[in-house]
C-alpha cells in the first residue's frame, strides 16, 4: 500500500512468476472492498502490461519505470497530490 497524505492511494502486489491469472488479484480484491477507489497494480515477471478484472499488471521494468516518476513527481501522477510514503 502505498499512502498519500495519510490515506491509501495506491495498492501494489509483488509477484515472481511470468504468468498471473484472476486468482492473483485475491489479495488485491480483499483490500479492494475497504478501498474501492484506489489503483491496484501487480508488478512481475510477465512480458507485456495487460488489464485483468481491475488490477494493471505490469513488468517489473514497467513497474520500476512508473515508480521512478512517481518518485520524481511526475506531471500525471500521484506524487502531485502530496507526499508518497511506502
Amino acid at each position: 500500500m502505498v499512502e498519500l497524505d495519510g490515506q491509501p492511494a495506491l495498492a501494489v502486489d509483488f509477484k515472481s512468476g511470468a504468468r498471473i491469472g484472476k486468482s492473483d488479484t485475491n489479495g488485491l480484491r480483499t483490500l479492494r472492498e475497504d478501498y474501492p477507489e484506489i489503483p491496484c497494480l501487480i508488478a512481475c515477471g510477465a512480458p507485456e502490461p495487460f488489464a485483468l478484472d481491475f488490477v494493471e499488471v505490469l513488468p517489473w521494468s514497467s513497474y520500476l519505470s512508473r515508480l521512478e516518476e512517481l518518485l520524481r513527481g511526475g506531471s500525471d501522477d500521484i506524487a502531485e497530490r502530496g507526499q508518497l510514503k511506502a
